[in-house]
């Protein structure tokens, strides 16, 4: 019977593991540089104790964050769906002849920025 530490891992163990990381991030506990490094831990690991390696030095979950729930992408999405909301008020602004279409860029540059903002915030303070 083969050693169950020396069994390969498929997508669900890295996918798992992955998630796992991001939440650690997300609490705090490491940075952008050092995600990017345990991720190509995770690319390369082949066996079960490769993974842990990924994870070793890090401490427990704050009770509140769970794995895959790192909060990231909900302002980008609202983002891109005011875009695309909006986007055929400008076609119709531009056609209809108004003047002052250049102030919808202004509008729509404004709010990709504040999202942009406050999506970095949260980014580094780990609140949604």
């Amino acid at each position: 019977m083969a050693d169950t530490d020396q069994a390969p891992i498929g997508d669900t163990e890295r996918d798992a593991t992955v998630s796992l990381l991001h939440a650690h991030m997300a609490a705090g506990h490491i940075d952008r540089p050092q995600l990017s490094q345990r991720l190509s831990w995770v690319r390369s690991a082949r066996t079960p104790s490769e993974l842990d390696q990924a994870l070793a030095g890090l401490p427990a979950l704050p009770a509140g964050v769970r794995p895959g729930d790192t909060r990231r992408g909900a302002p980008w999405r609202r983002i891109m769906l005011w875009m695309i909301v909006l986007s055929p008020a400008l076609v119709l602004l531009i056609f209809t002849g108004w003047r002052f279409w250049l102030v919808f860029f202004i509008v729509w540059g404004a709010l990709y920025y504040l999202v942009y903002r406050a999506d970095r915030a949260s980014e580094r303070t780990g609140q949604p």
